[in-house]
């Protein structure tokens, strides 16, 4: 299990987590690759009743290396829904419920970037709250389509399993509806408008009665710090996958190759896009159309 980390970590976000320098050559050069991990508290990785956190992705920096040196920048929202996330994807501050302030992942994006990746994880605190799942679904669409609107792909991970699963009908229900919906992303993965990888957080992180005392806290509800490096862990290799020119899908390919734009007309792109999206809406995402100059597309939101 990878060390802890401090119980009073830095309260802005995102933080930057990395590998030991000493596992490099060159123990001072920097990171090539650079990956975004976004969410609520169980990617700020919240444990023993948020007095220390543990996030995945440090773990995850840290299994790739050496091959690949990848320097991980976190904003984990603890208490926010994606919902709440999608309606401030451009905001320059978002504060938590533990007053932690992140930024909204379009911010990030144009502010902290050029990233190679950003992985997404949420809807836990939307299925509590008891969010429509057509919402839940348009929100995390929004989030991935501003991902893809700076020309970072994504990963799409499914809503973590909770307690919630085997004591609520209704509850299970919602979890497993939700999940499926973002399960049928996998179809269209390797398409521009789609996630590169859809990756079932139950799978790596599983809840049954073997494993709950180990990878999960008390409550039922947050990873365990050896529940965190195992969800860092079991992601390695669908990020290093991704990361490597080699094995990149053709559609990551191309957007990679695509022409980057600064960062204030980036920005203005941005805020553009975020007034168009229909977040009052109660029916299945519907299909606009967005972009930056000539460059348009149809989005699904």
């Amino acid at each position: 299990i990878a060390p802890v980390m401090s119980a009073t970590p830095s309260t802005t976000m995102p933080e930057r987590l990395e590998a030991p320098r000493g596992l490099f050559d060159g123990a001072c050069s920097s990171c090539e690759k650079k990956v975004l991990v976004y969410g609520d508290s169980l990617t700020a990785g919240y444990y023993n009743g948020g007095t220390a956190f543990q996030p995945y992705g440090l773990q995850l920096a840290k299994v790739l290396a050496p091959e690949l040196d990848v320097e991980v920048q976190c904003c984990g929202l603890i208490g926010l829904g994606v919902e709440e996330m999608a309606k401030r994807v451009a905001d320059p501050r978002i504060e938590d419920t533990r007053h932690r302030t992140g930024r909204g992942i379009a911010r990030i994006l144009a502010e902290q970037g050029p990233f190679d990746l950003a992985i997404i994880m949420g809807g836990t605190n939307d299925l509590a709250q008891g969010t429509p799942l057509p919402k839940i679904m348009n929100a995390l669409q929004v989030l991935h389509g501003a991902c893809w609107e700076a020309g970072v792909p994504t990963v799409a991970m499914t809503v973590p399993p909770n307690h919630g699963v085997g004591r609520r009908t209704a509850y299970a229900k919602s979890w497993r509806d939700v999940n499926g919906q973002i399960a049928k992303w996998a179809s269209d993965v390797g398409k521009t408008d789609s996630p590169a990888r859809v990756v079932d957080v139950e799978k790596l992180v599983p809840f049954g009665a073997g494993e709950r005392a180990l990878l999960w806290e008390k409550d039922g509800l947050h990873l365990s710090p050896a529940g965190s490096c195992q969800l860092g862990r079991g992601l390695a290799s669908h990020v290093a996958s991704l990361l490597r020119p080699s094995d990149q899908p053709p559609a990551i390919q191309r957007i990679e190759t695509a022409i980057r734009f600064n960062t204030l007309q980036h920005m203005r792109s941005l805020l553009k896009w975020r007034k168009r999206m229909p977040f009052s809406m109660n029916g299945w995402p519907q299909k606009v159309r967005v972009g930056i100059g000539s460059r348009q597309a149809v989005r699904t939101i």
